[in-house]
């Protein structure tokens, strides 16, 4: 259920995860202001395409964003740098 009520946008300036079924929270980080993005991939998770992505800025010092079960993980990080 959590996965169902979370999105995660990319645009030219930021990233945005939206989350929640019934209330919603929202966190957004600029792309100017990443100074950490990871990527998680266990053995599985290489095989099934998935893993997950997170995000932290300068502003923060714990991770921001994160993103469990995401497709692709390695290109949405190529994507978020592509804009930084």
């Amino acid at each position: 259920l959590k996965s169902k009520g979370s999105k995660l946008t990319v645009t030219t300036k930021r990233t945005t995860l939206r989350s929640g079924l019934f209330s919603k929270h929202t966190s957004e980080v600029w792309h100017r202001d990443i100074r950490n993005l990871q990527v998680h991939q266990g053995f599985i998770q290489r095989l099934l395409g998935v893993g997950t992505i997170a995000i932290s800025s300068a502003g923060q010092g714990d991770i921001e964003i994160i993103f469990p079960g995401l497709k692709d993980p390695e290109g949405v990080k190529a994507k978020i740098d592509n804009f930084r």
